[in-house]
């Protein structure tokens, strides 16, 4: 899990969403439960929905959702608390 962590971050940084979104979906089938995974899942669907114009208020809910779960199960995470706080940004 920790080197799908790292290939989701540079994939990111790197700018492939895409491939990032499946490093995650990988990282989520080996470990379901970790924030960090569910933080990324979260705001890579926002950055698709911001980039795409989205007004949909329910994707924009259901990509927090994957924040916030993130939040419940590390709430001691700065960066899962920013990816919240961005989302609103992004909206």
């Amino acid at each position: 899990p920790h080197a799908l962590g790292i290939h989701v971050e540079a994939e990111r940084l790197a700018g492939n969403s895409a491939d990032a979104a499946d490093a995650v979906e990988r990282w989520l089938a080996v470990a379901p439960r970790t924030p960090r995974a569910l933080m990324h899942k979260g705001e890579l669907q926002a950055e698709a929905l911001r980039k795409a114009g989205s007004k949909d208020r329910a994707a924009w809910e259901a990509a927090r959702a994957h924040i916030f779960a993130a939040h419940k199960r590390d709430p001691n995470d700065p960066l899962i608390l920013v990816a919240y706080y961005n989302s609103f940004v992004s909206e």
